[in-house]
This record gives structure tokens, C-alpha cells and sequence, in this order.
């Protein structure tokens, strides 16, 4: 997988031993070890563990979850009413009332309302 660090180069990205690496950020493995076995910085590995491999899931998510051309996301509001979010023109799927088998629904919730504090009444 290329550097996903954005415009910043990242050795650990680029690294023939990136597999590795990976597995052994994923096994928990204390940076210092991974650093010494390695030859990258803890600070390369702290770097790429937080931005490259989060940026990587997070287009792996999108990748294999939502097909913005064919699945359309709706909302669901506390009321129990289903609305769809806008539709890019480009949208090759069916359009219906109701959502399909493969569309997104985004449950809209609110917290219980915290009661007031009533304050002890001062005396003049």
C-alpha cells in the first residue's frame, strides 16, 4: 500500500518489511522493540501507527462498506421518520420510499434531559 500520510513521505509505508511491522503494531509489540528490530524511529512508528494505518481503515471501511453510486443513506429520527439524505446526480441504484437491503440508516438519538438544579433560596 503507498504512503496514505497525506504529503508527508513515510518510510514505514515504503519499507519492504511493512508487513511486519503492521503485525507487530497489531500484536500490541512495545515500539522500542519494533524501533530496535526495524532500524525506523519510535517516533516514525508512533506517526504511522496514528495517521497512516487510521487513514488506511478508514478508506478500507468505505471501500468495502458503502458504494455511494448505489446505496443511498437515510436518517432516522427519534419519531420513528425516515429521511433520505441527498442523492449525488450520478447515483445508479433504485430510488424508493423505504430504505433497501444494502442502504445506510444513521439513528439520530438524544440524551435524556438532565432536570434543573434548584438553588436554595438566599436570604436578604
Amino acid at each position: 500500500m503507498a504512503n496514505t500520510s497525506g504529503s508527508q513521505f513515510c518510510g514505514i509505508c515504503e519499507s519492504p518489511i511493512r508487513a511486519e511491522i503492521e503485525t507487530a503494531l497489531d500484536q500490541k509489540e512495545p515500539l522500542r522493540s519494533i524501533a530496535a528490530r526495524s532500524g525506523h524511529s519510535r517516533a516514525s512508528l508512533s506517526r504511522h501507527n496514528r495517521k497512516c494505518r487510521g487513514r488506511q481503515a478508514i478508506a478500507e471501511y468505505k471501500e468495502g462498506k458503502f458504494n455511494p453510486l448505489t446505496q443511498s443513506v437515510w436518517t432516522e429520527w427519534p419519531d420513528g421518520h425516515l429521511a433520505r439524505q441527498s442523492v449525488p446526480s450520478n447515483f445508479q441504484g433504485t430510488l424508493s420510499n423505504e430504505p433497501g437491503p444494502d442502504d445506510v440508516i444513521v439513528k439520530v438519538t438524544f440524551e435524556n434531559p438532565v432536570a434543573p438544579r434548584v438553588l436554595p433560596e438566599t436570604k436578604k
